[in-house]
């Protein structure tokens, strides 16, 4: 039987002490409050299905994505740039500073509502709400939080459609390069992106020791892939061509960049050929094509590489490649 009594502070705490379960007790400020909760939690007990939510009620939103940072953001693919960037911008909202058990659909809701507000893009949201999620999935199976519910989960996140259909021509291949600046690995990193259809992190994780120049293909291992199945990537005449004009790195990597790096390149040389062309446009007194150079991204150099691979393999092949 539960034990109710009135604190000091003028609320009610019952007092819980069952066999087979720790003690439990919760404080409320209605007498009949304290009643239904020492009645839910006994009749859980006796049932079987009492869960102890202790440790979700002191563990703080923020504490547990501090906690995620340090032992599951390292065991990820990749860097784990993208997981930190969404686990330090949750913690800067006022959801942080709740503890796990209080936090509702409503609060999550509430939080993707004041992201929209701020124009993020829908994609980034969904980025972020799935880090979310996951911090909650992690608190219930591996910390021991058995009775969290994930609040995630319920919750709206608006659709867009991020489907593009850019082809990259050679001429804007060729102005980016020319306009690499500091970035001198850009233009080899293009040709091969154009010509392999590989993906950015698998091009910057790609070793001298996983291309076989003879059988024209690259062997990826699934610990550089995005989907973590190895695959093999057929390397062109012009592809091989470029592997062999560059110098090779002490570690045996192809290029010496992190994830990131080509990214920043790509889009500081577009902007700088952009703004040359534009200029030259004006000196010759000529309507510059608004669509050159513009709204291109690295990963549409991927689209153009299997739109041109889809002109020399049927269908089946090019799935595989």
């Amino acid at each position: 039987m539960a034990t109710i009594v009135r604190t000091s502070s003028g609320r009610w705490r019952a007092r819980i002490r069952r066999p087979g379960a720790p003690p439990q007790s919760k404080n409320f400020v209605l007498k009949a409050d304290a009643d239904a909760w020492a009645r839910g939690v006994e009749a859980e007990i006796e049932r079987g299905l009492w869960r102890d939510s202790g440790e979700a009620e002191r563990t703080t939103l923020a504490e547990a994505c501090e906690r995620y940072a340090k032992e599951v953001v390292p065991t990820k693919r990749g860097d784990g740039k993208t997981d930190s960037s969404n686990l330090r911008i949750i913690c800067k909202d006022p959801i942080a500073r709740m503890a796990l058990a209080r936090i509702r659909s409503a609060d999550v809701a509430a939080l993707r509502d004041r992201w929209i507000a701020r124009g993020l893009e829908p994609a980034s949201i969904r980025r972020r709400m799935n880090t979310l999620s996951h911090v909650f999935t992690i608190a219930r199976t591996d910390w021991g939080m058995e009775s969290l519910r994930n609040p995630k989960q319920g919750v709206r996140l608006k659709s867009k459609d991020d489907s593009r259909s850019r082809r990259v021509s050679e001429k804007e291949i060729q102005a980016i390069a020319a306009a690499k600046g500091k970035g001198e690995e850009l233009p080899d990193f293009m040709r091969l992106a154009v010509e392999t259809a590989m993906r950015r992190g698998e091009l910057c994780k790609l070793e001298w020791s996983m291309i076989d120049s003879k059988k024209h293909v690259a062997h990826l291992p699934g610990s550089i892939t995005k989907n973590g199945r190895q695959r093999d990537v057929w390397l062109s005449d012009a592809a091989l061509a470029t592997l062999r004009d560059r110098v090779r790195l002490p570690r045996g990597r192809v290029f010496d960049w992190c994830n990131y790096a080509p990214t920043q390149a790509f889009n500081r040389a577009k902007a700088a050929a952009r703004k040359k062309y534009l200029t030259r446009c004006k000196e010759r007194s000529a309507e510059p094509d608004r669509d050159f150079l513009a709204n291109l991204r690295l990963h549409d150099l991927r689209h153009e590489a299997t739109s041109r691979l889809a002109l020399i393999f049927d269908v089946g092949a090019l799935a595989k490649i």
